[in-house]
C-alpha cells in the first residue's frame, strides 16, 4: 500500500494479513503521526512501515515487530518496536523514530 501524503511517499507492509479495517487504521494512524512530524519541515523525503509476527511459528506467544524507517536528510532514521498486539508496536515504532527526528534536528540547529 503506498499513498501520496505530504508530498513524500509512505510505504507498509504488513505480513501476515491482519484484515482489511485493521491494515487500513494502520496505515491512518501512520500516516497522521507522520504528517505531524513532517509539518513545516523538508527533511523528510519518505517513510516504510513493516509489521511482521516474527514469532508466529515459534513456541512463543504471537509478538508483533513494527519497524518505521524515516527518509530524511542527511540521515536516515530506524525504530523498531515489539508488542502483543500490532497497533501498539507501530505507535511505539513511531514514537521511537519521531524522538530520533527531533533529536537531528536539534543536533542540526546548534
Amino acid at each position: 500500500m503506498v499513498r501520496e501524503y505530504v508530498n513524500f511517499p509512505i510505504e507498509m507492509h504488513i505480513e501476515p494479513e491482519l484484515g482489511d479495517d485493521l491494515e487500513k487504521r494502520l496505515y491512518i494512524d501512520a500516516e497522521d503521526h507522520l504528517k505531524k512530524l513532517a509539518k513545516h519541515h523538508t527533511d523528510i523525503t519518505g517513510a516504510a512501515v513493516d509489521i511482521t509476527q516474527p514469532a508466529q511459528s515459534r513456541e512463543t506467544p504471537y509478538i508483533y515487530e513494527a519497524t518505521v524507517v524515516i527518509y530524511a536528510r542527511p540521515k536516515n532514521i530506524a525504530a523498531t518496536e515489539k508488542h502483543g498486539d500490532a497497533a501498539t508496536a507501530l505507535r511505539g515504532a513511531l514514537k521511537a523514530a519521531e524522538r530520533q527526528i527531533r533529536d537531528k534536528r536539534e543536533q542540526l540547529r546548534h
